[in-house]
C-alpha cells in the first residue's frame, strides 16, 4: 500500500546506511526543515586551503587547543527558549533538521544520553545552547573504533555570545556521562610549515589505540578559528 511505501521511504532516509541510496532513488520527495540558520554547520576547512591564515596565526604565536579528529557522522543538538518554562529541542544531522523522533543514530543518541535534559541544565539564562559532536558506532564509517551501539564525542558547546573551549566542554559534560573528542594538546603554537603540521597530525587514535587517527582539529575559541589537519597515513589505510 501507499502508506507502507511511505513509511519504508522514511526509514530509508533516516537510516545512516541507506540514506544515500534513498536520495538516489527518490531525491527530495521527503521534505524536511532546513538546517537552523542560527547555527553554523560543522564542516572544518583543511589547513592546506588556509595558507594565509596559517602564516598569520603562526607569526602571531596564536595558541590552539588540539583535539583528535574522530571519524563518524556529525550531529547537532540545540535547545531554544520559547517562553519562561517552555523550550524547543532540536536534532540535526550535518545538513538537515530531523524534526520527528525516530530510530536513527541521531535520535538514539539524544535519548541514550538524555541530551535535552542536559542542555536544560546547562542553558542558564541564555536563549539558546548548541551541542555538536561526532557519532560513532554500528554501521557508521565501518565502525573503525569497534563501538557497540552508538556513542557521541562532543567538540562544540555554543552559547549566543561564546564557544566553550574543549577543556571546559569536558568539565561541563563529563558529569552527565557525555564524552568529548580526545584532547591531544593544549596551548599548541603553529610550526614553521604546514608540512610539519601534517606530520604532527599522525598517530594512533585515543578512542582505539589499534586505529590510526584521522587527524587533528586545531581550535582557538577566543578568535573563533578552527581547521582540520588530516593524517595522510589514515587516508592511505582507508584506500587499502
Amino acid at each position: 500500500s501507499k502508506k507502507k511505501v511511505s513509511k519504508f521511504r522514511q526509514w530509508m532516509f533516516r537510516c545512516p546506511v541507506t540514506a544515500g541510496l534513498a536520495q538516489q532513488i527518490w531525491g527530495n520527495s521527503i521534505k524536511r526543515k532546513s538546517f537552523p540558520d542560527f547555527i553554523a554547520k560543522t564542516d572544518e576547512t583543511r589547513v592546506q586551503n588556509l595558507t594565509t591564515l596559517f602564516e598569520m596565526e603562526r607569526n602571531k604565536g596564536t595558541k590552539f587547543s588540539v583535539t583528535e579528529k574522530v571519524d563518524g557522522q556529525s550531529a547537532t543538538y540545540y535547545l531554544r527558549k520559547v517562553s519562561k518554562r517552555k523550550y524547543e529541542f532540536g536534532v540535526c544531522s550535518r545538513n538537515i533538521y530531523l524534526g520527528t523522533p525516530d530510530n536513527s543514530s541521531y535520535w538514539t543518541i539524544a535519548r541514550q544520553l538524555h541530551i535535552e535534559d542536559v542542555l536544560k541544565n546547562l542553558i542558564g539564562d541564555y536563549e539558546t545552547i548548541v551541542l555538536q559532536g561526532e557519532i560513532c558506532g554500528n554501521q557508521i564509517q565501518g565502525n573503525k573504533y569497534h563501538i557497540s551501539g552508538y556513542d557521541l564525542f562532543a567538540f562544540n558547546l555554543i552559547y549566543p555570545d561564546h564557544k566553550c573551549g574543549t577543556a571546559e566542554i569536558k568539565k561541563l559534560l563529563e558529569p552527565y556521562g557525555i564524552k568529548t573528542v580526545p584532547i591531544v594538546e593544549e596551548g599548541k603554537t603553529l610550526p614553521e610549515t604546514i608540512a610539519e603540521l601534517v606530520e604532527y597530525s599522525k598517530g594512533k587514535s585515543v578512542v582505539r589505540k589499534e586505529q590510526k587517527r584521522e587527524g587533528v582539529v586545531m581550535r582557538n575559541v577566543q578568535s573563533n578559528i578552527s581547521f582540520k589537519v588530516i593524517n595522510p597515513d589514515f587516508l592511505l589505510a582507508e584506500k587499502d
